[in-house]
């Protein structure tokens, strides 16, 4: 199972170095069709594009618009904990957001640049960004 796990990750990976504006509905198309069918490879999907996404900080509009379009087109899975919301790819992506942020003090510009993207495609809400924005004491 791991293997699968990898074998997928790496194929998204690839296809992913092929994101552009030109390239958006195919490259959507191809990480829809491999399969999300557990919650480790939707993990996966959403370190590799919020990674992809600070390195390549011109890009960012085009990471943050797919971020936009997985949340409804991505499965959702069921918690393994009793009573917990299902987890599904904006609740993954708002944590990687908030644990990246908690653990750095300022962070590099790519993750400034990709938050700001994630707001203007209506992923993060006002105050999300405002609360992020607060605990590195910045104004929003």
């Amino acid at each position: 199972m791991e293997m699968e796990l990898n074998t997928k990750l790496n194929q998204i990976s690839r296809i992913l170095n092929r994101l552009s504006s030109e390239t958006y509905d195919i490259v959507k198309r191809l990480i829809v069709n491999i399969g999300i069918t557990t919650v480790d490879t939707l993990k996966g999907v959403v370190s590799l594009i919020f990674d992809k996404a600070v390195l390549d900080n011109h890009n960012c509009n085009v990471h943050a618009r797919l971020c936009y379009d997985f949340i409804t087109e991505l499965p959702s899975f069921p918690s393994t904990e009793p009573g917990a919301n299902n987890i599904t790819f904006k609740r993954l992506l708002l944590k990687k957001v908030e644990d990246t942020f908690d653990r750095s003090e300022g962070g590099p510009m790519g993750e400034f640049i990709f938050l700001i993207a994630l707001h203007h495609q209506k992923v993060i809400s006002d105050s999300f960004l405002r609360r992020t924005f607060q605990k590195l004491n910045l104004q929003a």
